[in-house]
């Protein structure tokens, strides 16, 4: 064999290789399974019976609840199907809610010691031909006999807005903004006719109503609060932190209802003031050439401007003539 690489042939080279490892490595791979997804195929055979766990409330349908068995899969991966029309709730219990035209669940704010309440259905709003029945969900369902909700009329819509932290009540000529069951605030709808349907997508609520105008309103969060100045009687806006408990001030109305379906009669609200609290309300009888008893009955309401103890005590004296389904001020 020659000892200089200069006289080694390709010959030799051919036979004997060069000083490169040779060997070859084998690659193993572990097949583990990360997923599956469940089917029912291939089916080998299929039939029919009767549920063998059922609520008595299923029972006495007018169609009779089936199920389907089938057998599916192959070898180890081989199993019985069970196939139903749709889920069977276990019913815990059942009461009769005549009238009820339309129903909607609501998420409650969760409170500060149980956050976990955040993201589940606090209360069952049912409105009912004449009313509106609100329900107030956990382990037991139970009505709420006084909240913020507004009863004495049906509701046209109910949903929670503002990431679920404010729940909104659509009623025919207002909409109302609680949280939990406290009233925040509430928007009379100054419009022609009742409102017949609404949708919200989050933060906005459209209404529409009978004669069919549209009302989009918008759910706008702000630090910002009103004080007044008690030398300019001014009201200036004041930035407030997020430990700043802003105050609930409650706007007044005066508005007709019908003594039949006890609902708003539709261009019959008057709105007061801001920051205008009605103090009395009283029907008097005052002169009049018109009558034959020579009075006429009026409503007087009385008022008061609650601004601070550094603004003047003020308000005002409003006198309401009632003409049919029409209010005058006088």
């Amino acid at each position: 064999m020659a000892s200089n690489v200069a006289d080694i042939n390709d010959d030799e080279l051919e036979v004997y290789g060069n000083q490169q490892a040779t060997n070859v490595e084998i690659t193993s791979y572990a097949f583990e399974v990360c997923d599956s997804l469940l089917n029912i195929g291939p089916c080998g055979n299929i039939t029919m019976g009767e549920p063998a766990f059922l609520s008595e409330e299923f029972v006495n349908t007018a169609e009779p609840d089936i199920e389907l068995v089938t057998t599916s899969g192959h070898g180890k991966n081989g199993a019985l199907c069970i196939l139903q029309r749709s889920i069977r709730p276990q019913i815990v219990t059942t009461f009769e809610l005549p009238g009820c035209t339309n129903m909607w669940t609501v998420v409650g704010g969760a409170s500060a010691g149980n956050k976990s309440e955040a993201d589940t259905h606090a209360f069952l709003i049912l409105s009912q031909d004449d009313s509106t029945m609100v329900l107030q969900t956990g382990r037991e369902i139970n009505e709420l006999d006084s909240s913020g909700f507004t009863t004495h009329c049906p509701s046209v819509f109910a949903g929670n807005i503002g990431s679920n932290k404010y729940i909104v009540q659509v009623t025919a000529m207002a909409v109302h903004l609680l949280q939990e069951a406290e009233l925040v605030q509430t928007v009379t709808l100054e419009v022609e006719s009742v409102v017949v349907t609404a949708t919200m997508a989050d933060p906005y609520l459209v209404l529409l109503t009978q004669s069919g105008e549209l009302v989009m309103l918008v759910y706008k969060e702000t630090k910002q609060g009103i004080v007044f100045n008690g030398e300019d009687k001014e009201l200036v806006n004041d930035t407030r932190d997020a430990r700043f408990i802003p105050p609930l001030v409650s706007q007044f109305h005066v508005s007709l209802f019908s003594p039949f379906s006890w609902e708003e009669i539709p261009q019959t609200n008057f709105p007061l003031h801001e920051w205008e609290h009605v103090l009395c309300l009283k029907n008097v009888s005052m002169e009049y050439e018109g009558t034959l008893s020579g009075l006429r009955g009026y409503i007087a309401l009385g008022t008061n401007y609650n601004y601070s103890e550094d603004v003047t005590c003020r308000g005002r004296i409003l006198l309401f003539d009632i003409i049919e389904v029409s209010v005058h001020l006088c």
